[in-house]
């Protein structure tokens, strides 16, 4: 079969559980006999508006190409200029066309919308070729891509003139374009605690009856538009597939949890009788993730405990000794961070679509803690259905009940232990390609 993937990147230009898992599954697929390619959105072209195609050389991709001048990509920075996201006049579609042309695949697999012109999903639909989207966010029905608003806190009317007050002050297009140049990218996935707090703070928002909703409102018609294009949806958790039900009616598709290629089984057996309580955090430390809610919970324990967080990049201000930020672990080091944790906790306040690091604490053996609104909750239920708490307050009195009784945490990992161990990316690849 010839699968032609649509994602933000590859490393190092992009990184980030979205990167890992597409690179991983197009490797899975190309080591079972597929015909993989992938396209991406890269940076802009100076003295020229319109949009270019660059074929790189890669060396198991069997066409890598990039879109450059294309549609602006947000991230997580959100939209301040919405008419710049489905203003197409500039981009060429007899390029577009002739890619298609030279891949010639059977699937069109996205990962994101993302810079992705809607022509070309209208092509691809011209040529029977089958789009599949897998769930990685909700980006195309919040613009902010979570569903938080400016306060951190879950989205109660997502609508045009929401949007509006939400995106108002966030990064200009100028600057979105900026930061997606490939040597900008590069250097800041260089820097280790390097950037500060603010980078990863929620944009401020405008007094809605001084915002225009109405280019919000074209701007999520039209991927509304897109959504309206795609054959099967891939969702990697049942938390994501009743969020965008939720939005856009019944959606053909499957729930398929997602892994990675560094996700295998290295459970170790251990004991859990250090005098200290030792919590691991892994991920960005912005509102949404639920770390200050963590940090909050934890400085109300009366036992002795530490906090180690990984996995980003930011200066903290932190006023507390017993909480430590580790930044980004290196490839490799994985048995040394979650072999010192004691419990890894995911204390996320969107409903996040999965949350890899959870596979990842489990496939070392190590205990993880995770909130009712992450989608790899189900995987947690497998092994402690107690693990899986509600709210602020759900978190106080598990973290209590685990500092008062450490037996817990030794049962949960004999679960862990004992029960067999299916995640692997040979076998999500097998599940996948039935869906296609």
């Amino acid at each position: 079969m010839k699968i032609l993937h649509y994602s933000l990147g590859l490393s190092p230009y992009r990184r980030g559980g979205l990167t890992r898992y597409a690179t991983d599954l197009m490797h899975a697929q190309q080591e079972a006999g597929h015909e993989v390619s992938m396209l991406y959105p890269a940076g802009v072209v100076p003295l020229t508006r319109l949009m270019k195609t660059r074929h790189h050389h890669h060396p198991w991709l069997k066409h890598l190409i990039s879109l450059q001048n294309t549609l602006p990509v947000p991230l997580l920075h959100g939209v301040s200029d919405p008419q710049s996201l489905c203003d197409e006049q500039h981009i060429d579609e007899s390029a577009l066309e002739r890619i298609l042309q030279r891949v010639q695949p059977d699937v069109l697999h996205l990962h994101t919308l993302m810079g992705l012109p809607s022509a070309f999903l209208t092509m691809a639909r011209q040529r029977h070729i089958r789009i599949v989207y897998t769930t990685h966010d909700y980006y195309g029905l919040c613009l902010r891509t979570n569903f938080t608003d400016y306060h951190g806190k879950a989205c109660q009317r997502p609508d045009a003139a929401c949007c509006a007050s939400c995106n108002a002050k966030a990064m200009s297009t100028f600057r979105l374009r900026v930061c997606n140049q490939p040597i900008v990218m590069r250097m800041k996935n260089w820097l280790h605690l390097g950037m500060p707090e603010w980078f990863e703070q929620p944009t401020a928002h405008a007094d809605e009856s001084q915002c225009d909703a109405t280019h919000y409102e074209s701007l999520l018609a039209h991927y509304h538009t897109m959504w309206q294009q795609i054959d099967r949806f891939h969702f990697n958790s049942a938390v994501a597939r009743r969020v965008f039900e939720r939005h856009l009616g019944a959606l053909p598709g499957r729930v398929i949890p997602i892994t990675h290629l560094g996700i295998t089984d290295r459970r170790q057996a251990r004991v859990f009788d250090s005098a200290i309580l030792r919590v691991g955090f892994v991920g960005s430390v912005a509102p949404y993730k639920g770390f200050r809610v963590l940090c909050n919970a934890m400085k109300s324990m009366e036992v002795p405990w530490r906090l180690d967080v990984w996995g980003n990049r930011i200066k903290m201000k932190i006023d507390d000794g017993r909480i430590h930020n580790r930044g980004i672990f290196a490839d490799g080091s994985e048995n040394e961070v979650y072999g010192g944790m004691d419990v890894l906790v995911v204390p996320s306040l969107w409903e996040e679509t999965f949350a890899l690091v959870v596979l990842e604490a489990l496939s070392h053996g190590t205990p993880v803690l995770v909130s009712d609104t992450v989608g790899a909750q189900e995987v947690v239920r497998r092994y402690a259905p107690e693990f899986v708490y509600h709210g602020e307050e759900g978190l106080r009195q598990m973290l209590a009940a685990i500092a008062a009784d450490r037996s817990m945490l030794q049962r949960y990992h004999r679960a862990i232990m004992t029960m067999p161990w299916h995640e692997s990316m040979s076998r999500h690849c097998e599940e996948l390609m039935m869906l296609y």
